[in-house]
């Protein structure tokens, strides 16, 4: 008995010192709540080990694949990248010790530094089509949103699935031009692949029907701050007041009591600086001002608006019901199932991938978005929109494509075979049209060199 107690004890002062340690370092209350949870117990969860290998395997060899291309832009995008999914382990450490949290909590608390990360992500990619790496990190940006498996319940691997589909295009890409040229880039589009292939591995194992939580864990608020970001680096002690008549006031003048201040000695008192008046904020953000919504209403109508930079939005829609996406910003949709329709409205920069929709597509007033069905749509109508991107699948390839007031419409086709290169074409924007005598006939502009 004396041994059990010794060895309780012993195993009580290693926990007070930690915590002490943490104290002293500035930790305290707003320690991340991994850092609590790892203190608590010290026994590996088998679910965590698993990711950790996850972790040092296949993003590890990704984040070196991206260094040896020499691209800094696509190797600082993989630095995030590894970010992100390290901050997706913190997240699964509290998964393994705590009971299920409240949405808003583990939306707002428990999600938020995998969120924020993932937006960085996105926002590394670029739009300039000629760059070089273009695809290299287009490809990461577009299948990154797979990390939003968590909010997903029931079907988290399809989830993952659909979003690396999206991502393959770019990949695919990167895999047809270095072809027998530098074998470097070749192992970056593999490597690139095989952190979501392997993370639907991982969640199929551990969390098939959506994240297991521990029921007999602690609380989420319990163990401390949820998932915050690492900590800013620490603050430098509070200086001491400084010694009179020491180093601080040895270059001041004496004054003694009753010598008038004279202005004329030092010139005139320069004036208060005027604050300058802040600037308008641009259109683009004024949606941030607004609450996000994501919700079902009478069960009948999907509303989805003012989303900014959000990239885990994933809704079942029925064959009744409509979805109407408003506003958003920076984020990616999913739209599992078959509905009846879908309408962008005022987006700007907003990825949509989606099953089957009935009476088909619409965009409007939208800017550099993107469009990919996975199922099947016979319509797609895009009115005043400009960048606007439509990948169809081999289902989809008689569908409608309505453009009205547009430019710089593409729609990307499946090659002839499996597995040939996507083929990507520009919808005409310019029309020659000429009188016969009795009508008018209208044909697309021909651009001759």
């Amino acid at each position: 008995m004396d041994e059990k107690f010794q060895a309780l004890l012993k195993r009580l002062e290693t926990v007070t010192t930690k915590l002490e340690s943490m104290e002293l370092h500035g930790a305290g209350a707003a320690a991340p709540l991994v850092a609590a949870a790892a203190v608590e117990d010290e026994r590996p969860s088998p679910m965590v080990d698993a990711f950790n290998a996850f972790l040092s395997g296949p993003v590890a060899a990704y984040v070196n694949a991206a260094s040896a291309i020499n691209m800094p832009e696509t190797l600082n995008q993989a630095k995030l990248v590894q970010a992100c999914f390290q901050a997706q382990r913190d997240m699964l450490v509290l998964v393994a010790k705590c009971k299920k949290p409240d949405a808003a909590t583990f939306q707002n608390n428990v999600l938020k530094a995998t969120s924020d990360l993932l937006g960085q992500v996105q926002s590394a990619a670029t739009s300039d089509r000629r760059a070089e790496d273009y695809n290299h990190r287009q490809a990461v940006a577009e299948a990154i949103p797979a990390l939003g498996w968590v909010m997903v319940e029931k079907t988290p691997v399809p989830h993952i699935n659909d979003m690396w589909e999206a991502g393959a295009f770019c990949q695919t890409k990167i895999l047809t031009t270095y072809k027998g040229k530098d074998e470097n880039h070749i192992t970056y589009a593999k490597a690139v692949k095989t952190i979501f292939t392997d993370l639907a591995a991982f969640v199929k194992e551990f969390h098939k029907t959506g994240l297991e939580w521990n029921p007999k864990g602690i609380d989420v608020k319990d163990a401390g701050k949820a998932a915050a970001p690492a900590p800013p680096p620490l603050a430098p002690p509070p200086l001491a007041p400084p010694a009179l008549g020491g180093p601080v006031t040895s270059g001041l003048k004496k004054v003694t009591k009753g010598e008038d201040w004279d202005p004329s000695k030092y010139g005139k008192a320069k004036p208060a600086p005027v604050p300058s008046v802040p600037s308008t904020p641009k259109a683009a953000t004024a949606a941030a001002t607004k609450p996000p919504k994501c919700e079902c209403v009478g069960g009948k109508k999907w509303e989805i608006e003012n989303q900014v930079k959000n990239s885990s939005i994933s809704i079942d829609a029925e064959v009744k019901q409509v979805v109407y996406i408003y506003k958003c910003l920076d984020s990616t949709i999913t739209v599992k199932g078959k509905c009846n329709a879908i309408t962008l409205d005022g987006c700007n920069k907003v990825s949509i991938v989606f099953d089957t929709v009935v009476a088909g597509i619409e965009l409007v007033n939208c800017n550099s978005c993107k469009v990919m069905v996975l199922g099947l749509v016979q319509t797609v109508t895009i009115d005043k929109c400009s960048g606007t991107q439509v990948i169809l699948n081999k289902e989809s390839l008689g569908a409608d494509v309505v453009t009205a007031k547009c430019s710089e419409t593409n729609v990307v086709v499946p090659g002839e075979n499996e597995g040939d290169e996507y083929k990507e074409f520009a919808i005409a924007e310019q029309f020659v049209s000429k009188w016969t005598g009795t009508t008018w006939d209208t044909n697309c502009m021909a651009h001759t060199g």
